[in-house]
């Protein structure tokens, strides 16, 4: 389930932002000190080109999913998630794999019917081959190549309903 973020889970963003695994597939790695992680949630939880959501499963804060660059004029964003550390998917006997596929879906579903988007971008370090794979399940294509990574598109109607 997507639900705005809370105070509460704007704390976990940061520590599982920072958390190795999650670092390492994005493309700015540094260490998120307090203040700068302070100073970027102030800039951008009111602008409306910018939509941060926690994913939620069986009532357990396990993602984070990020629409930016919205554009409604020309319907199209950009988006992104990553996960909670792989401590909180063992503790919770939850498959990661299986979040990553439910979280992608109802972040698709939410971009059509909550902000109207018509077409979705995304940014996925060439590395990063799992969630490569996962994107084009869903019907992403790879529109351009970036240095160390790749943009994927997914285009539908607002009204149509995704498979």
């Amino acid at each position: 389930m997507l639900q705005p973020i809370t105070f509460e889970s704007y704390k976990k963003i940061r520590k599982w932002r920072n958390l190795p695994e999650v670092r390492s597939m994005m493309f700015t790695k540094h260490v998120i000190s307090e203040e700068e992680h302070d100073n970027w949630w102030e800039k951008i939880r009111n602008d409306d080109t910018k939509k941060w959501l926690m994913y939620s499963f069986n009532g357990t804060d396990l993602g984070v999913v990020c629409f930016y660059d919205i554009n409604f004029a020309t319907k199209t964003a950009e988006w992104g998630f990553y996960l909670a550390g792989n401590d909180l998917f063992e503790a919770q006997k939850i498959s990661k794999k299986r979040i990553w596929i439910e979280l992608e879906k109802e972040a698709i579903e939410y971009a059509k019917h909550s902000l109207c988007i018509e077409t979705l971008f995304c940014e996925v370090l060439d590395e990063n081959t799992s969630v490569i794979k996962l994107h084009e399940k869903v019907g992403f294509s790879e529109c351009n190549n970036l240095n160390g990574g790749a943009r994927f598109q997914l285009q539908f109607s607002p009204t149509k309903t995704h498979g």
